[in-house]
């Protein structure tokens, strides 16, 4: 039944939200408690995952309606439409201010296979912050961005779009330096442009070149068909 006290929004009206809470520039820390003994934690390598589920407690104690998957290892971490699974999805991103953005923006296999049957995923809203955590283990944000995939993804030196190699297998879509000044890459212009990079990069993939012929085309007709709109 629905939650009369509960709100429904968009991801931008998220960000202004979040925003108007001030969020930037705060001071907070993450306790873990354990045999009784409290440990103040000072690494970097949670901070994604404790902040994601903080946030998830701040939409609700704000009375916002959100649905997460059942898989929390599954694409999006939020439906801000939970009675949609192909509108208003939020994927949460967060690297350290004092280096260029390094998280992953998908798993490159998974995302393209994905994108032949659920083509929505490309409007999907990824909301981005940057934070700085002292050696005492003060966590602050610096920063935060809404953004498009395309506007965080770029191309490299080596394929059409960035992402990570290990062995010469692609393994993740790695972001741009989308705040820099004079970044060595431009983001992509357009959901377009950054679908045509994908498929230039499994074209130029060996272990994926023989089954990806057709692959633009299928992505731009299940978008059609989900969307009512050309890519």
């Amino acid at each position: 039944m629905y939650n009369y006290n509960q709100m429904q929004i968009t991801a931008t009206q998220l960000f202004e939200k979040l925003k108007n809470a001030g969020i930037e520039n705060k001071t907070g820390n993450t306790i873990f408690t354990f045999l009784g003994i409290d440990a103040k934690i000072r690494a970097k390598s949670p901070v994604g995952y404790v902040f994601q589920d903080w946030l998830e407690n701040w939409m609700r104690s704000n009375n916002i309606e959100v649905r997460v998957p059942d898989n929390s290892q599954e694409f999006p971490d939020f439906y801000l439409n939970p009675d949609r699974n192909d509108k208003d999805l939020l994927e949460i991103k967060t690297f350290d201010a004092d280096a260029s953005p390094n998280f992953d923006v998908a798993n490159f296999d998974a995302y393209t296979r994905s994108l032949k049957t659920k083509a929505y995923r490309l409007d999907s809203d990824y909301l981005i912050f940057s934070y700085k955590m002292t050696e005492d283990g003060d966590f602050s944000i610096c920063d935060f961005w809404l953004k498009k995939v395309w506007e965080i993804t770029c191309p490299s030196e080596r394929y059409a779009v960035r992402a990570q190699i290990k062995q010469d297998v692609i393994v993740n879509i790695r972001p741009a330096n989308w705040s820099s000044s004079n970044p060595q890459f431009q983001v992509f212009e357009s959901r377009k442009a950054f679908v045509k990079a994908l498929y230039e990069t499994l074209l130029a993939y060996p272990s994926r070149r023989d089954v990806s012929q057709d692959w633009y085309e299928e992505v731009a007709t299940n978008y059609k068909l989900h969307t009512g709109n050309n890519l």
